[in-house]
C-alpha cells in the first residue's frame, strides 16, 4: 500500500518536474493528510501552492486467484491534477483493483471500443 503511494507521488513529481516552472522551485505544502485504519483502509490528501491536488483511498477486497481460491487484494481509487506550462490544468481520475489500473481524464485518449 505504502509503496503505490510513494510510487503515485514520485510519479507526478516525475511529470511537474519535466515542466517545471520556476516558480513550484518555491512551491510549499498547503494540506497533507494521511489515515491508516491498520486494517488495509486508508485515505491521503494533499495540496501545494502551485496547484498541485491529490487525493485517494483505499480497501481490501476479497476476490478469487486464477485456481478460484479467495484472495485479499487492495483497491485504490484516486485523483491527482497539476497546471500545465501552457494554464491548463489537468485532472485525471484513477483506479487500481483486480482489472489493473485504469486512468480517466478529459486529456487522456480512449481507446476505440471492440
Amino acid at each position: 500500500m505504502f509503496k503505490f503511494v510513494i510510487f503515485s507521488l514520485l510519479a507526478i513529481s516525475a511529470i511537474t518536474q519535466a515542466q517545471q516552472n520556476p516558480a513550484d522551485a518555491q512551491a510549499t505544502v498547503l494540506s497533507n493528510n494521511f489515515a491508516d485504519d491498520g486494517a488495509g483502509n486508508f485515505l491521503y490528501n494533499y495540496e501545494t501552492s502551485n496547484q498541485i491536488k491529490a487525493d485517494a483511498k483505499g480497501l481490501p477486497k476479497q476476490v478469487n486467484d486464477a485456481d478460484g481460491k479467495p484472495i485479499s487484494i487492495e483497491t485504490q481509487q484516486g485523483t491527482y491534477s497539476f497546471v500545465a506550462p501552457d494554464g491548463q490544468t489537468y485532472t485525471v481520475e484513477w483506479t487500481a483493483d483486480e482489472n489493473g489500473y485504469q486512468a480517466k481524464g478529459a486529456h487522456i485518449p480512449v481507446p476505440p471500443s471492440k
